[in-house]
């Protein structure tokens, strides 16, 4: 929805299917893909025509929302007197996996949000300064090519954020995620072409508090983000939690993490008397503690800091080049600062 406030808004669409069913997902996505009992031809089709189904439906039901607010706009708000638009300064593509959906309906949306004459609102901005407003695509490594990043900038897109997760293939693997980590140096040189090595402004994602994850694990994790070049001039890093519902659930169980307790253990019945069993520590990786997760979360604080990341909002890094004159990077994540900045 929108965030209005005086000086700008924001407007968040979230496009609910990915190519993966990720093991931390405790949010509704529609993974993509087919019965895997049938052979390989009829279960492409099947994966097909149930995503171009999916898309057609999500993209009509998104223009008839766009369509509804110009109307609601028009009628209940100043611009009905002023012939104006809603101003937007940032407009983000979340998931699911936007860079999954195709092309044709990326502008389609975009179109009936900004560019066509009943289109409720307007991107602010001005040729002179790419910063003033902030438009960004939600990406996963693997799932987009050097075409579709052109058309996306094409578009008016200006900022990615990649879903990195993780540099481990291991890692990634019990995280439930289909890229590895060649997929995700691909994907940051791909971008370098597109955007410019010196120009790219783009985010990455990484979780720590991942099953199997060490603490010298996390420090080559975040030495691998640092030396990616073109640079990310954001990171966002996020503490796994284990959620009720989701794979991760299962496993460890809904209980919160314990200071001495490295691994939640999951009980299971027995099928021929009613024993239950430990299954967590035999079957899965190990379940990092509190305490671990603790120093992981002041070690990215510290380490990110000296390679000169802002650190800004408690999981939101910025690189610092490009200071705005107040201490602040200038590559702050826009979106989500008008979020903050909501005043009513």
């Amino acid at each position: 929805m929108a965030g209005r406030t005086p000086r700008a808004s924001a407007f968040t669409f979230t496009y609910p299917t990915a190519d993966d069913a990720a093991t931390t997902a405790d949010f509704a996505i529609v993974p993509i893909g087919g019965d895997p009992k049938k052979d390989d031809d009829i279960r492409s089709k099947s994966r097909t025509d149930g995503f171009e189904r999916m898309d057609a439906n999500y993209r009509n039901a998104l223009l008839d929302e766009i369509a509804t607010i110009g109307k609601t706009s028009s009628s209940s708000s100043s611009s009905s007197t002023t012939g104006e638009k809603i101003r937007l300064r940032s407009v983000y593509f979340g998931g699911g996996t936007p860079s999954l959906a195709p092309l044709s309906t990326l502008r389609q949306i975009l179109h009936a949000l900004l560019r066509s004459d009943d289109a409720p609102f307007r991107l602010e901005g001005d040729d002179d300064d790419d910063r003033a407003y902030e438009a960004t695509i939600e990406m996963d490594p693997g799932t987009f090519d050097l075409d579709y990043l052109f058309g996306i900038r094409e578009m008016g897109f200006n900022r990615i954020s990649l879903g990195v997760q993780s540099f481990d293939d291991d890692l990634l693997a019990t995280m439930g995620r289909v890229h590895r980590s060649t997929d995700v140096r691909r994907s940051v040189e791909m971008i370098g072409e597109v955007f410019g090595e010196g120009s790219a402004n783009y985010s990455i994602d990484l979780i720590s508090g991942v099953p199997g994850l060490t603490l010298a694990g996390w420090a080559e994790t975040l030495y691998e983000a640092a030396r990616l070049r073109p640079r990310p001039t954001h990171m966002s890093l996020y503490d796994l939690q284990v959620e009720r519902g989701t794979t991760f659930g299962k496993w460890y169980g809904d209980t919160q993490r314990e200071e001495e307790r490295v691994i939640i253990p999951v009980t299971t019945r027995g099928h021929d008397d009613d024993t239950t069993h430990s299954t967590a520590s035999r079957r899965h990786p190990v379940l990092p503690s509190a305490e671990d997760c603790a120093f992981m979360y002041s070690y990215a604080s510290g380490y990110l800091r000296s390679k000169d990341y802002e650190h800004y909002e408690i999981s939101s890094y910025a690189y610092g080049g490009g200071e705005d004159g107040f201490g602040a990077s200038r590559h702050r994540a826009m979106h989500n600062q008008i979020y903050w900045q909501y005043d009513g």
